[in-house]
């Protein structure tokens, strides 16, 4: 059992290794490359086979190389386990590839290291976008600082953090002289309400808003100024600061209705909105894009002017564009889905919104407004393909499968269902939990039990029990329950698997019956002893009170103890050689390995060895099958004794730990057992006795499963064994 656990093991390593998403390669501790998975050949552009004859240190970029020895050397004398670094590999073609590498190394169980496991990771990508971020920043920065409009920071109590040199060509003022100020100290008083409005709903909102007042000139008189705010806050929803962008519109008020067109492209489509926003006119050309836009697409405003090959080849359906366009300039929002195609030719699907730009009630061109979909679309695609998969996996699932809703009613029985349990769909559907005519009515408190440990969010796995088929039979099943997570948060149901093991249980009966003809079998020569001893007495006896009779009524008591004695011998042997129902009763501990010990005495005198009983002062009472208990104290009290061949002493211990349950210890003084056994132990038909069957062990421990315990071995060569059994004091319910 253990080696096809360790054989399964590995290959669910290989098969992990094989279709991991990022390379994985295997290396030796002299950087030899020993395996590598698919993705690391196709990351580094080598065969397998080329890379197996390489050493990392061949794809490594030179400026790397020292500072990977070194880190290296640190793993190998243990001053840490594993390390992760960016790298500049060298792809075969020559060009260098950024990659987060990975090291860990592996050390067998004497912490000698056996070799590394490498992981890569491409982050190319993502150096290229923190270099165009820089690059962001730094157009940022001279913006605010060129910036003819007035660019401030300000905290929640509307005082200046920061302030663009431009305010005072248009205020006056310094930025020193108005750092660390109120913004209303220098509002006109009846401009105050409206400024404070304002920042309410930036703050409370997390919306853009924008507003005109008048500020005091440091010469004393007003002017005028259009803000534009925005709130910024952090990862816990704590105000960082509002960001505004100020304009003088003194000379301009007359004209503000002519001025929002302007206001709006340059506001809102460059500098707040996310997606790609444009503007066009009635002609249908480009006027204005924003940063998004060149990102996305990766065209300029340059490239766009008067080149209507390039608008044209942006879009893939030029009528689907065209009809839209024709919709909005008379005054018709219009919302469609189209791909479109990047600088790069890299097709890209957009959710985008045609608005009307109006002045003066008069359409002057269209405001769009496009969402990039396309990772949307591709997700959506798998979440189908992996709906039908899940759909084809629950239809051709061997396992019954019933799916329930947070009501506890069924909505879907898989085709196995109905096969094994004989239960068409449509007579299940729709029933609750407790109408289910499979559930064996003394099982509906433990069902609801489990079902509500599901719905709280705690998979339940293998659970053993029966349930009921269509005509009327008993099925042995393993029971797994989990629950079915919505797309966000809660439940959207629960689900369980039902495994018929109907033919492992009758194998696991059989086992236990052929052991207990083995053991039958080797108690015969000590129940021989045991019998014999009985009978040359009574024997004895009775050619004693032939010769006087009326004197020797004492004899009579002798002869029918001995008598009982060999009825309990035999009543012992035959509860082991014939097959029992399984009952469950309430037992006396003490009084059950009483019985056990006095049927293998006379085997352990004969083989020199004494048992020592240690047992709790007050009487123990457990729920279980006897039969089986006494099968599984049988089997260890023989083996201690043919651990000791010369002779020994075997203590048995019984104790309450914690009143949960019983703990039954047996100690010999015997050889031990190696290691290499140990780890066996329990395999069937694994036993390095000579006429030994290999069951004894994996039955007893089975038994002890059954009834919800424990086994425990611990062993020393040339010291003795432990076995040590817990059970519950009620471990059947």
């Amino acid at each position: 059992m253990v080696n096809n656990e360790g054989v399964e093991q590995e290959s669910l390593f290989w098969q992990a290794f094989h279709y991991a998403p990022i390379g994985m390669s295997l290396i030796s501790l002299d950087g030899k490359i020993l395996k590598v998975n698919p993705i690391a050949c196709s990351l580094l552009g080598y065969k397998e086979d080329e890379l197996r004859c390489m050493y990392i240190a061949e794809y490594i970029h030179p400026d790397d190389l020292q500072i990977n020895t070194r880190i290296k050397q640190e793993v190998l004398e243990g001053k840490r386990d594993s390390y992760s670094a960016e790298k500049r590999l060298l792809h075969k073609d020559g060009h260098t590839i950024s990659m987060l590498l990975t090291v860990t190394l592996v050390r067998d169980k004497n912490h000698s290291p056996l070799f590394f496991i490498s992981q890569i990771q491409d982050i190319s990508k993502l150096k290229k976008t923190e270099k165009n971020l820089s690059e962001i920043k730094k157009q940022y920065q001279q913006i605010t600082e060129n910036s003819v409009d007035i660019i401030g920071k300000s905290d929640s109590s509307i005082r200046f953090r920061y302030i663009s040199k431009s305010c005072y060509e248009i205020t006056g003022y310094s930025p020193d002289e108005l750092i660390g100020k109120c913004v209303l100290d220098f509002c006109h008083p009846d401009d105050i309400n409206k400024i404070l409005e304002s920042h309410q709903y930036i703050v409370n909102f997390a919306e853009t808003n924008r507003i005109s007042y008048r500020v005091r000139h440091k010469d004393g008189h007003y002017i005028w100024l259009e803000t534009n705010a925005h709130a910024i806050f952090d990862e816990n929803n704590q105000l960082i600061e509002v960001l505004s962008f100020s304009r003088n519109i003194t000379d301009r008020k007359n004209y503000e209705l002519q001025l929002k067109e302007s206001e709006e492209r340059y506001k809102s489509l460059f500098e707040n909105h996310p997606d790609v926003t444009f503007s066009l006119d009635l002609e249908g050309n480009f006027t204005s894009i924003n940063q998004s836009f060149q990102d996305t697409l990766g065209y300029s405003m340059e490239d766009l002017l008067g080149n209507d090959n390039i608008s044209n080849s942006i879009i893939i359906n030029r009528e689907k564009i065209k009809y839209h366009y024709t919709q909005t300039i008379t005054g018709n929002v219009q919302r469609f889905q189209i791909m479109a195609n990047t600088k790069r030719r890299k097709s890209l699907i957009f959710d985008v919104t045609y608005i009307p730009m109006v002045v003066d009630k008069q359409v002057v061109g269209v405001y769009g407004i496009a969402q990039d979909i396309t990772a949307k679309k591709k997700v959506e695609k798998d979440l189908k393909l992996a709906r039908e998969r899940l759909e084809s996996f629950i239809d051709h699932n061997v396992d019954p499968i019933i799916i329930f809703n947070n009501d506890d009613r069924v909505i879907r029985v898989n085709k196995s269902f109905e096969k094994v349990l004989g239960w068409k769909a449509g007579e299940i559907l729709g029933l609750n939990l407790d109408s289910l005519p499979y559930i064996i009515q003394e099982d509906q408190l433990e069902v609801s039990y489990i079902v509500k440990q599901i719905k709280n969010g705690t998979p339940q796995e293998s659970y053993e029990t029966k349930r009921i088929k269509k005509d009327g039979t008993h099925l042995n099943v393993l029971i797994s329950g989990f629950p079915l997570p919505k797309q966000k948060r809660g439940i959207d149901g629960w689900a369980i698997i039902l495994r018929d093991i109907t033919e492992k249980k009758q194998a696991e009966e059989l086992f236990v019956r052929s052991e207990k003809l083995s053991i039958a079998g080797q108690l015969a020569a000590g129940i021989a002893h045991e019998i014999r001893n009985p009978m040359t007495a009574i024997k004895g006896f009775i050619q004693l009170i032939k010769s006087d009779l009326s004197k020797r009524t004492e004899y009579f008591d002798i002869i029918l103890s001995e008598i009982d004695r060999i009825e309990l011998i035999l009543s012992e042997l035959l509860i082991l050689a014939k097959p029992q129902t399984v009952t469950f009763s309430t037992i006396e501990i003490h009084s059950l390995m009483n019985e056990v010990i006095t049927l293998l005495n006379m085997e352990a005198i004969l083989n020199n060895v004494e048992i020592i009983t240690d047992f709790y002062e007050e009487e123990i009472y457990i729920l279980c099958e006897i039969n089986q208990i006494k099968q599984v104290c049988i089997n260890f009290i023989k083996n201690a004794i043919e651990a000791m061949p010369t002779g020994g002493s075997l203590t048995i211990q019984i104790n309450v730990k914690d009143t949960n349950g019983v703990h039954i210890r047996f100690i010999d003084e015997g050889c031990g057992i190696p290691d290499s056994v140990l780890e066996k132990l329990g395999q069937p038909f694994y036993t390095t006795k000579e006429k030994g069957t290999g069951l004894g062990y994996m039955v007893s421990k089975k038994i002890i499963e059954n009834h919800n315990g424990t086994i425990t071995v611990s062993s020393k060569l040339n010291e003795g064994s432990v076995f040590e059994v817990f059970l519950p004091l009620n471990s059947i319910g």
